[in-house]
């Protein structure tokens, strides 16, 4: 049934208020492994193809294909193009424009000293994830999130077996970074369609038990894809007496920033740290067997099939 997947979708849609879609605005739809693929037909020879997670309904990417000839047609998907030709790539191209980097240089009490300017990273940054189980009444379940600053210890949270249902690592992560130590900074996530459902959905499920706005967030969407949240909390008083600070005046929110990495790093994680040669690589594991039974599991090895 068809519906079934166009709920899936629109539920996710509502937790991004984004508007929701109906079937009859495409003119067909495919399910492909974990995929659910809607066409619909922009020109007489180009496709618009949006591919949703079939498992949480969460939009991945958005594809446009034009028709050459029987044989070929060219894919566009983000910066990447490619021609396809007899089910072959015969050309790919990827078109992005950089920044570039500069340096400044003043003469200074013990010579030459470097100053960067606005184009040099920002040093207050961080990377944030988490990691889902399917739970019993087939939801997506946070049982690990942690972030790390640049230059910081990373700060990691786990379930327990005997804790689902009686505690929110995620509420718990995220309140620890709602802190004067991480103001202003910009946390990268890797796919920030997927972690940034789950982060939206627990915010305002918050905001809504409590009847208040206390955590501000401001989504920022591009083709139906989520590349930006700003979030801000407000910032505690000064406990210290007014006479010793004066006139006392509301302080600023705290506020941290999620960017999605993937439009900056379009590989996967694994590629990435091949790329980079780093020396703590992203190993293998079976995300397929984990659930609530499995949390904390000590035992031979799980199958490939996971």
């Amino acid at each position: 049934d068809s519906s079934i997947y166009i709920n899936k979708i629109n539920e996710q849609n509502k937790q991004l208020s984004k508007d929701e879609i109906k079937l009859f605005d495409y003119d067909n739809m495919f399910i492909n492994n974990k995929y659910i693929i809607l066409n619909k037909r922009l020109e007489n020879n180009i496709y618009l193809r949006e591919v949703y997670s079939i498992h949480m309904g969460s939009f991945e990417s958005s594809i446009t294909d034009i028709i050459k000839d029987d044989c070929t047609f060219e894919r566009y998907y983000k910066e990447t193009s490619l021609v396809v030709r007899n089910n072959n790539a015969v050309n790919i191209s990827v078109s992005k424009t950089l920044p570039t980097i500069k340096n400044i240089f003043k003469l200074g009490y013990n010579g030459f000293t470097a100053e960067k300017d606005n184009l040099v990273s920002n040093p207050f940054i961080g990377t944030f994830d988490i990691e889902v189980f399917k739970n019993k009444d087939g939801f997506g379940e946070v049982y690990a999130a942690g972030f790390c600053g640049l230059n910081k210890d990373p700060n990691l949270f786990y379930l327990n077996k005997n804790e689902v249902g009686n505690r929110d690592i995620l509420l718990e992560c995220l309140n620890s970074m709602f802190t004067s130590e991480y103001d202003g900074y910009t946390f990268y996530v890797h796919n920030l369609n997927y972690d940034g459902i789950f982060l939206l959905h627990k915010l305002k499920s918050i905001n809504l038990q409590n009847g208040s706005e206390y955590y501000k967030i401001d989504p920022l969407f591009r083709d139906n894809s989520l590349l930006k949240i700003e979030v801000s909390v407000p910032r505690l008083l000064s406990g210290r007496k007014q006479a010793v600070i004066g006139a006392r005046k509301k302080p600023k929110d705290i506020r941290i920033t999620f960017i999605d990495s993937f439009n900056i790093l379009s590989q996967k994680l694994s590629k990435l740290c091949e790329a980079f040669d780093v020396e703590t690589t992203k190993g293998i594991f079976p995300y397929d067997f984990v659930n609530e039974n499995t949390l904390n599991y000590i035992g031979e090895t799980p199958s490939k099939k996971y």
